[in-house]
């Protein structure tokens, strides 16, 4: 993700992988409506967390 860290905004996302064009889909959508906070603990919400 490319943000700004002033105003906490996520500009852009970019990804290589295995289906990473469907995430990247969700993160447009996520754009498209304006959802700008995507600042969790993921560690925390993932099983396989490393």
């Amino acid at each position: 993700m490319v943000l700004d860290w002033d105003t906490k905004k996520v500009l852009g996302v970019t990804m290589v992988g295995r289906d990473a064009g469907e995430v990247i889909h969700e993160a447009a959508m996520a754009l498209k409506i304006a959802a700008v906070s995507f600042f969790k603990d993921v560690e925390r919400l993932s099983c396989c967390a490393e």
